[in-house]
C-alpha cells in the first residue's frame, strides 16, 4: 500500500523474506484452510485491513481464515466511524476479515466497538471483535520494575546553559517514571499480544 497526498493505492502481491533476509515476491498462492493475521500498529477506516484481506482472498486456492490485530483502534475517535467498520466487518457481501482484535488503548473508541458488536451477537451472530484489556499487564509490569533513584543536584554537573543544568538536576519524580514505564509497557505489550494470538492461531490450524 502507498499513500501520495489523498490518493492511496494497493499491489496486489506478497512478499516474503529468506533466512538471509533476502526478499522474494510468493509465487503460489495460499492453499485451502490456511489461517492468514494480518497485523498492523493501529487503524482509522480499517482501509488497509480490509484492503489486505481483499487481496489474500483473491490469491487463495479456497477458503480461508484472515484474522487482523492491531494495538490500538483509534477510528478518528469518531462514532461513526466505528459503526461503518463494524458494519463492514458483519456485512456478507462485503466481509473480507473474519475477525477482528484489538486493545482497549484507546477507551472510549473500545467501549463503542464492544456495544456494537455486542448487538450483533444479541442477535445470534458471532463475535467477530476481540478486546484484550491492558490495565492488568501494565500494572504487573511496571511493578516488576526496579525503581529509578532521583538524581540529586549538584555532584559536579556544570553547563553554559542553565536550563540545561536546570533539567539536569531536577529529579526523577514518580509520575515521569510511571510514564516512561506504560510507554516501554505498550511497546513491549504489542509485541507481547501479537506473539500471543499468532501462537493461538497456529494451534487452533
Amino acid at each position: 500500500k502507498s499513500r501520495v497526498g489523498a490518493n492511496i493505492t494497493q499491489e496486489d502481491g506478497f512478499q516474503y523474506s529468506d533466512a538471509r533476509g533476502t526478499p522474494h515476491k510468493m509465487a503460489s498462492s495460499f492453499p485451502h484452510g490456511s489461517r492468514v493475521l494480518i497485523a498492523d500498529d493501529f487503524t482509522n477506516s480499517g482501509s488497509t485491513l480490509f484492503g489486505g484481506a481483499d487481496i489474500i482472498r483473491r490469491h487463495a486456492q479456497g477458503e480461508v481464515h484472515v484474522s487482523a490485530y492491531v494495538t490500538h483502534f483509534v477510528a478518528k475517535y469518531d462514532t461513526k466511524t466505528v459503526e461503518a467498520f463494524v458494519n463492514k466487518l458483519y456485512s456478507e457481501s462485503e466481509r473480507s476479515l473474519d475477525d477482528f482484535h484489538c486493545t482497549d488503548s484507546v477507551a472510549d473508541v473500545v467501549a463503542t466497538l464492544a456495544q456494537r458488536v455486542k448487538k450483533h451477537v444479541a442477535n445470534g451472530e458471532p463475535k467477530r471483535a476481540h478486546v484484550m484489556p491492558l490495565a492488568a499487564v501494565i500494572a504487573e509490569w511496571i511493578n516488576a520494575q526496579a525503581p529509578l533513584a532521583p538524581r540529586s543536584g549538584g555532584n559536579g554537573v556544570s553547563c553554559g546553559d542553565k536550563s540545561c543544568c536546570a533539567a539536569a538536576l531536577t529529579p526523577v519524580t514518580k509520575p515521569k517514571r510511571t510514564l516512561c514505564a506504560l510507554s516501554s509497557a505498550l511497546t513491549l505489550l504489542a509485541g507481547a499480544a501479537l506473539g500471543a494470538l499468532v501462537t493461538a492461531l497456529a494451534i487452533s490450524a
